[in-house]
């Protein structure tokens, strides 16, 4: 579960309707029925095993940073622990969807990193390209899929 305890009405919302149960269900569905993720060694089912166990069994909290750069790119990153943090410079023009869909994409590298050895689900460096069918970027697909069908 995704936890917020500040008070930016967006980030508020957006964790509300992350923690929607239908919404998980139909991302746990969605992670079973791929046969494979690249970057990873696990297949759908074992991924979604993970993704439920993890996800109810955790309290990972959303915090906002400022970076260095006020002009990076960096839409947030997991932080190897039990936080999430969010670019705040970037909070006023990120619609909710894609605020939804970092979180659980944030999300994806804390199962990675709960994953015992050798076992593995990652993207690799910070680029997106041809990144597409890793189980953090289908992760922001899930949730897009789910929240623009609604």
């Amino acid at each position: 579960m995704f936890k917020y305890n500040g008070n930016n009405e967006k980030i508020i919302e957006a964790t509300k309707k992350a923690n929607d149960k239908s919404l998980i269900e139909s991302v746990t569905n969605r992670i079973s029925k791929k046969p494979y993720y690249d970057m990873s060694n696990m297949n759908g089912k074992e991924l979604a095993n993970w993704f439920s166990n993890v996800f109810s069994s955790s309290k990972v909290e959303i915090k906002t940073y400022r970076p260095k750069w006020r002009f990076s790119k960096a839409m947030g990153y997991y932080s190897g622990g039990d936080e999430i943090f969010i670019n705040q410079y970037k909070l006023s023009n990120i619609s909710e969807v894609s605020l939804i869909s970092l979180f659980y994409h944030e999300f994806g590298h804390y199962i990675d990193n709960q994953l015992d050895h050798p076992l593995y689900a990652n993207h690799g460096d910070n680029s997106s390209k041809n990144k597409e069918n890793s189980f953090q970027y289908s992760l922001i697909r899930y949730v897009n899929n789910y929240i623009n069908k609604e």
